[in-house]
């Protein structure tokens, strides 16, 4: 993950706030050095996001041969409520995989 994001104790995924009517662009690297999951020679060829519950809207989603980008936007979405996005990859060596973050939709 990059930075921005916060995984408290104990939590499931790691969360990063943010504003309502705001928009804005959550990055991914899968080659991180503390977190390389890219075999050598293996790139991202298929990017696919989610968000749940709905709400909080996908406006672009980009990739990479080892980073994924997603730009949300919280018009419409909750105060107060929390969203999961998922990121789905797939490789060029065949390897599917996914990871989770949780924006949480508060006044600043």
């Amino acid at each position: 993950m990059t930075t921005g994001f916060v995984r408290a104790p104990g939590a499931r995924f790691p969360h990063i706030e943010m504003a309502p009517n705001a928009s804005s662009v959550y990055d991914l690297d899968w080659a991180d050095s503390a977190d390389t999951w890219l075999l050598p020679g293996d790139t991202l060829t298929s990017v696919q996001h989610t968000v749940a519950p709905p709400g909080l809207g996908i406006s672009d989603q980009v990739h990479t041969a080892s980073r994924t980008q997603v730009r949300l936007t919280a018009v419409g979405a909750a105060v107060g409520q929390t969203y999961l996005v998922t990121c789905w990859i797939t490789t060029s060596m065949g390897n599917p995989d996914s990871r989770s973050f949780e924006v949480r939709v508060v006044v600043r």
